[in-house]
This record gives C-alpha cells, structure tokens and sequence, in this order.
C-alpha cells in the first residue's frame, strides 16, 4: 500500500500539468506516493502528458481519462480509485515545493492518525503571494507544523 494518494484533478491543463507532475516525481519519495490523474474529459494535450508519465512511473503514476463531470466527479473517481493511506487533492495546474513535501512526507510516516490537516499557500503567476489557508486541530486529528507550506497554487 502507498502512504499517499494524490488525486489530481486534470482538465485541459496541458499547458502546466508537467510543472506539476515534475514537483511530485521526486526520487525521495516517488515510490510512496501514488498520484492519480483524473482527465474529466480534456480536448487539448492533458492525455498524452498524463500517459506519458504513466509509462514513465507506473508503480506510482495511473492515468484515468473519464467523460467530463466537473471538479467534484474527479475527486469522487480519485476516493474510489485510491489505494494510499492518505488522500490529497490538486489541481492539475498546482505543484509543491519538493523539499517542503519530502518534509511532510517523513512526518506523514511517522504518525499513524486517521486524518491531516495542513496549510498551504497560494501564489499568482507573477509570484505574488494571494493568501494562507490555515489547518484545523481537533482531538482525533494532527496537524504538522503550522509554517509547513505544501501547495503553490496557480
């Protein structure tokens, strides 16, 4: 079993979608992880890429085309699909800071709560920092450490 799902909600981003799947292909931790692309139906290159890497990685990469349902229908297909401990949602047109995730992923490692929480923070195209979303603790889950960042989004 993987740690880690990561469902990544893919829909015409052809354009970034090897941006993504490039911060989440680390040696380090590729081999706990399994990322899912969740194609809902794109009518540009998003398929080729997403075969591409699933050839490239297929002990952790699966690459899922399905008629175009919307966001949530990719994240009902990534919960059914998904074999990791863990479950994470991106869009195709996010990527993660690699050393930032490696962190998260050694702790995600050596907890064993049912449910994380984490931050994350969003960033525009030009780098500009849009905001923070913050984590919520409560007794039956454990948050990592607040200053962790893990999505930049945009």
């Amino acid at each position: 079993m993987k740690l880690l799902t990561i469902s990544i909600a893919a829909y015409n981003v052809e354009e970034y979608l090897r941006e993504t799947l490039d911060s989440l292909c680390d040696e380090r931790y590729i081999d706990d992880i399994e990322i899912l692309i969740i194609d809902d139906g794109s009518k540009d290159n998003t398929g080729l890429i997403g075969e591409e890497y699933a050839n490239r990685y297929p002990k952790s990469i699966r690459y899922i085309k399905k008629e175009n349902g919307g966001h949530g229908s990719t994240i009902n297909c990534g919960i059914k699909e998904a074999i990791g401990k863990y479950f994470r949602i991106i869009d195709g047109d996010d990527w993660v800071d690699k050393d930032s995730f490696y962190d998260y992923m050694c702790k995600l490692h050596r907890i064993g709560d049912d449910m994380v929480l984490t931050q994350h923070k969003s960033i525009s195209p030009n780098g500009e920092h849009l905001n923070d979303f913050v984590h919520i603790k409560t007794e039956k889950s454990y948050s990592l450490e607040e200053n962790l960042d893990i999505d930049l989004v945009y």
